[in-house]
C-alpha cells in the first residue's frame, strides 16, 4: 500500500522543484492532521470549525482527497460525515520510514 499512498499523492500535489514542497499539498495538510490525530468520523463543519476555515473552504478542499477520503457519491456538505477511507492511509502519512 505504501508504494499505492506515494504514487497516490504525488500524482494529485505536484512538487515545486525551486522549493522541494507541494503547495497545493500545504494547503490540504491541516485538514490531513485532524484526520490522522481524530482517527474518527466527523461532519466537515466540525473540520472547518477545528482549522479555523469556513464551510466552503473545506469543501472545496476535499475533492483532491476524494480516493483517500470516504465522499459519498452525491454532493458534499457541511454536514457531510468524513473519514478516511482506510487506517492504512493515517499509518502512511504518519510512518517514519517515509518522512527520511
Amino acid at each position: 500500500l505504501d508504494e499505492y499512498y506515494e504514487t497516490t499523492f504525488q500524482r494529485k500535489f505536484a512538487i515545486d522543484e525551486s522549493t522541494g514542497r507541494s503547495p497545493s499539498f500545504d494547503k490540504l495538510l491541516p485538514l490531513l492532521q485532524v484526520f490522522v490525530a481524530v482517527q474518527r468520523e466527523f461532519s466537515a463543519s466540525e473540520l472547518a470549525r477545528v482549522i479555523h476555515r469556513e464551510d466552503d473552504q473545506v469543501l472545496a478542499s476535499l475533492k483532491p482527497l476524494g480516493g483517500l477520503l470516504n465522499l459519498p457519491q452525491a454532493e458534499v456538505n457541511p454536514s457531510t460525515r468524513l473519514r478516511m477511507n482506510h487506517k492504512s492511509v493515517s499509518d502512511w502519512l504518519v510512518s517514519p520510514s517515509r518522512a527520511e
